[in-house]
This record gives structure tokens, sequence and C-alpha cells, in this order.
């Protein structure tokens, strides 16, 4: 993508010469119109810089939006989005005036919501168009309405809607304040959308949210890419997000513990090693089977059919470089991941309904890793796909979309924590929060009441967590 004129410099410019216009038309020249004008670029560079989302909503998206409307036509007449308007009219000295070409008109410009300096403007097509033909147009639109990016989409027939980023919503990415701030209380939701937590921003300026609603979204994860790429980075950004929620978090780290430890006053179970891991996920195995048990005696078929009092506790399970699951180092892991793989697989197959959700994080999912991987790799309907090194991991994440693999492959080595993600027909790219060691650790604390008993994990899995060093 080609860079573009920085969104205050762009406004403020635009801001000198339609505040000159409009004072040369109102006849306040000389030196008290250069000292109103002085006044206005003053203030929006202040406002820009102490408020930005006050200073998107008074100036940034009404320039936007007039620039838009100026430029519009000429990008519809140029680009063939025009069609003829009729056989026109005479004027008064008889000469023949055409009629006016008629475009898709722009209506309904909305500001993004949460301050986020972007905005969505929906058109109606023309009889025979069709929304490919704007799309195709998004770089255009880009640089003649000068911002960071558009995007085009029919969310129904006949109609599209453009979404309008002024500024890159990926470009500062900070992990929200209510989360470490112990002063600040934390609003949690109800029900199963204690399932879906903000990790991050997506490219169209909403919350990048990580869904696990059997409901809404998709109730397990395959997280993608090479070493370095951000796949912990948005494993972090995970837990953190779903720590606040009463849910129980477990974690699988075959690192040693590396990535998750930090977590652990947070973690209702944590396995640190091959062996860990495999009794931690006969544990799982066994919390399973008690809620089918338990949803079988109730008559339902998910635990959020059942009564509150008896309904169990959401259970979301993280893991870290997951292939070493399936995937024997020594001859004494063989017997384990003859274990594991089929266990992952059962609980991926079976535990969507019964609360309990992986998060599977790894570096290539393919076949060659072991047996069960090309039937867990289909249950893991939510997608992430990071910095990968050849086309056939993008493809396992991705699938064969040409756009979205271009997408995943162009993401760079500076660009760690970036990634490609799809919802519903469309790919995007996100970035996740970045989380510090001392941020990972203040947060699991204060929500380290929150971490709920499970007594078969815990009789089953690890108990005896080491001391923080």
């Amino acid at each position: 993508m080609s860079p573009v004129t920085p969104p205050h410099a762009s406004t403020s410019a635009e801001l000198i010469a339609l505040g000159w216009r409009l004072l040369h038309d109102a006849e306040i020249v000389g030196a008290v119109g250069f000292g109103v004008l002085v006044v206005l670029v003053t203030a929006s560079a202040v406002l820009a810089r102490r408020k930005p989302a006050a200073h998107w909503a008074v100036v940034g998206f009404p320039l936007t939006r007039f620039r838009m409307r100026r430029r519009w036509r000429g990008v519809c007449e140029r680009r063939g989005l025009s069609v003829p308007g009729g056989l026109g009219h005479t004027d008064a000295n008889g000469q023949h005036v055409p009629a006016k070409a008629l475009i898709p008109r722009l209506r309904r410009f909305r500001r993004l919501p949460g301050g986020v300096p972007g905005l969505t403007v929906q058109a109606s097509l023309l009889p025979g168009q069709e929304p490919a033909a704007v799309a195709v147009l998004e770089e255009a639109l880009r640089n003649t309405f000068r911002v960071h990016s558009v995007r085009v989409t029919s969310p129904v027939p006949g109609e599209i809607e453009l979404t309008v980023m002024r500024a890159d919503p990926l470009k500062v990415v900070a992990l929200p304040a209510v989360l470490t701030d112990a002063g600040t209380p934390v609003p949690v939701p109800s029900g199963s959308a204690v399932l879906a937590a903000r990790v991050g921003n997506r490219e169209d300026g909403a919350p990048w949210l990580l869904n696990l609603a059997e409901d809404t979204g998709a109730p397990h994860y395959l997280i993608a890419g090479a070493t370095r790429s951000g796949k912990s980075t948005l494993l972090n950004a995970a837990v953190v997000a779903f720590a606040p929620w009463p849910v129980a978090l477990v974690g699988i780290d075959l690192k040693g513990g590396l990535e998750l430890m930090p977590y652990r006053a947070r973690f209702s179970a944590l396995a640190c090693d091959l062996p860990e891991a495999a009794t931690l996920i006969r544990g799982l195995l066994a919390e399973m089977t008690a809620r089918t048990a338990l949803c079988a005696r109730y008559g339902v078929r998910s635990i959020w059919h059942l009564p509150d009092m008896v309904r169990p506790v959401p259970v979301v399970v993280f893991v870290d470089e997951a292939a070493e699951l399936f995937s024997p180092i020594t001859k004494a892991d063989k017997p384990l991941t003859d274990e594991t793989g089929p266990g992952v697989y059962r609980l991926v197959r079976q535990g969507a309904a019964l609360g309990i959700h992986l998060v599977l994080s790894g570096q290539r999912f393919g076949s060659e890793i072991g047996a069960s991987v090309t039937g867990i790799r289909s249950q893991l309907t939510g997608r992430v796909c990071h910095r990968v090194n050849d086309v056939e991991t993008a493809k396992m994440v991705v699938g064969d979309r040409p756009a979205a693999l271009d997408a995943a492959l162009a993401i760079g080595e500076s660009e760690r924590g970036y990634a490609v993600i799809l919802d519903g027909s469309r790919h995007l790219r996100a970035r996740a929060y970045h989380v510090t060691p001392d941020q990972a650790r203040t947060v699991a604390e204060r929500f380290a009441h929150l971490t709920p008993d499970l007594p078969r994990l815990t009789a089953e899995g690890r108990t005896d967590l080491p001391a923080a060093a």
C-alpha cells in the first residue's frame, strides 16, 4: 500500500484552504482574516493532539465527507461508473445542454463508533452495475479521498457500503488501561457473551474479537505463524482479554511454561511438559464426560440450556506450540502423543456444546505432524494467519482464497502481531495487543479470585505450580 499524507497534516492543509476561501468570500481579509485563520488551524492542531476522537468528530469527519462528495462524481465518470442521464435540455440561448450523467449516489455518512477515525457510507448501484466494479477501485478511491484505506462491501443486493479509514487503526494497538487499573471496574457480559473477548484491532476500525460462542462465533481457533510472527502476542492478548470474565482458563505450554507461566494465578490448570499435558487432557476428557451426563439428565444439548444454578463454567484451553502434542520428539514421547492427539480431537469434536473451547497455536498444522491433525484442523473453524514461510501453511489456515492468501503472504517480518483473519466471505488484517510480562502478572493477580476450582482437572492435572522467580 502506497504512503498517504498523515491525517492531521492533510486535515490542517485542507482547513487552511477552506478557511481562507470562506474568509475571502465573507470579505474578511487582511490581518484580521489571517488572525482568524491562525486561530482556527491552531485550535484544530491542539484538538487533534489532545482529543483525537473529538477532532475527528468536529473537524476530520466533516472535511472527509465534504471531500468525498466533491470528488465522487469525477471518479465515477472517469472509471466507468456513470451512465447517460437522458436527452438533456435547451438553454435560453437555444443551445443544447447535455444531461448530467447518472452515478451511484452517496448517502448515509456515519462515523464509526468508539471515536475511531473512520466512516461508512452507502450507495445504490445503477441497473446493470456490480459491486465488483466498485471494489476494484479501492486503491483509486483511497488516493482520491486522501485516506488510509477504502473497503467496498455489498451488504444487500444492489447496495454497496464503503468503509473509509482516515488513519491506520493498526498503527497503535494499546492494551486497554481498564484491564490493569485496579481502581477501574471491568464490565462483565452475561450468558455466552463471556466467550467473546477483544484481543486487538481490525483494519476496518472494528474491535478484533476472539469469539468462541458456538451460536455466534467459532468455538475453537487455529493460530498459525512462523517463529516470531506474533502467535504468542495473540495468545497473551487472548488470556488477558478473557481473564476478567467468569470462565475457567487452562494452559498447555510445552516450552516449560515460558509463555503462560505469568498467568499461573488465573489458570485453573497449567501443563508445562508432555507428561503433564497428557494428564491434563485426560482431566479435560473426564470433565467433558461429566458435562455430557449433566446435559443428558436435564434433556438438553448444550450447557447454555441448563438452569443457571447447575450450569458449569465455560473452559477455554490455550495451547502454545500445539505440534508437540501430536509429534513425538523421542521414542519415550510416542505413547503420550498417541494419547494426546486423539484426546484433543475428541475435545474439539464434542467440547463446544459442553462449554470446552480450544485455542491452538503453532507453526504448522499439516498431516505430517500426526495422524489426528487433519481431523483436528477441520474442527478449528476460527482461523488466524500470521506471517508464514510457505504458501501451503497459509492455505491450511485461510483456504484457497487468492486475495486472503496474498494478504497473508504479504505480512512482513517487521509486522509482528499482524495477522489475516476471516470474517464470513471476506478477509481482514488485524493486530493483537502487545502484553508485557508486568502487565501479564498484574492482570493475572488482579483477577485471580475469579479462578474456578475444577476438581477433575486439578486432580488429574498439574497441581504444584512453581513459585515465581
